[in-house]
């Protein structure tokens, strides 16, 4: 028989098309292993940690393995950069993370893109919502109000630099620079910034106030 670029194949040969279907099916079965080995590799070499009971849901296994990495991380004093695939729940390992380190309250920053701020704000009430959580957005007028008192459900308003004012500070990276040395006011415990290689136009002077947040 004649496929339609004329070639003469066997009866039972699959077209060129289907075999490149085939192969393409065989690659993803072969990474989807080669990822599940990877993944009891790294689980056999980090020490599991218990679910935080903070955190509302239960995670993915792969999910479980990221946090517990950050949790090894944090116990030694170590940075890490968690490189997991679009869509696999980056935001959510980090949200439990920080329900894990219930005892440590913060105060926590979280640094992302303006278009991600509410989506992150949505998931730490999603999955954490006994963490107080600051967005920190608005005006000039707004923002300095927010600095000046803090005020959360049934409680006395509190200062920025009072402790336990709030628990999680979630920020974008155009008002960290604009409002750094507010920033610097506090001695932040964790500080996360998201998706960081996407942001373009960063100076080694913007590095800097980024590393000076943690002294």
């Amino acid at each position: 028989m004649f496929n339609l670029s004329g070639l003469l194949l066997p009866p039972d040969s699959p077209s060129a098309p289907a075999r490149r279907h085939h192969e393409k099916s065989r690659n993803k079965e072969r990474l989807r292993k080669e990822e599940e080995m990877n993944l009891r590799l790294i689980a056999a070499t980090i020490n599991r940690s218990p679910a935080p009971f903070l955190l509302h849901g239960t995670l993915r296994e792969y999910q479980q393995i990221g946090v517990d990495w950050l949790v090894n991380l944090h116990k030694k004093r170590l940075n890490g950069i968690l490189a997991d695939e679009t869509g696999l729940g980056k935001t959510v390992q980090t949200v439990a993370y920080m329900a894990h380190l219930a005892g440590i309250w913060g105060p926590h920053l979280v640094v992302v893109r303006t278009c991600k701020l509410l989506s992150w704000e949505v998931e730490f009430k999603r999955w954490c919502p006994g963490l107080k959580i600051l967005l920190y957005l608005g005006d000039k007028k707004e923002r300095r109000s927010k600095r000046r008192y803090l005020t959360t459900p049934r409680s006395l308003p509190q200062r920025w630099a009072e402790a336990n004012g709030f628990h999680v500070c979630l920020t974008t990276y155009k008002l960290l620079m604009k409002d750094h040395a507010h920033f610097l006011d506090r001695k932040w415990k964790q500080v996360v910034l998201d998706e960081v290689q996407l942001i373009r136009n960063m100076t080694e002077k913007h590095w800097e106030r980024v590393f000076n947040l943690r002294r």
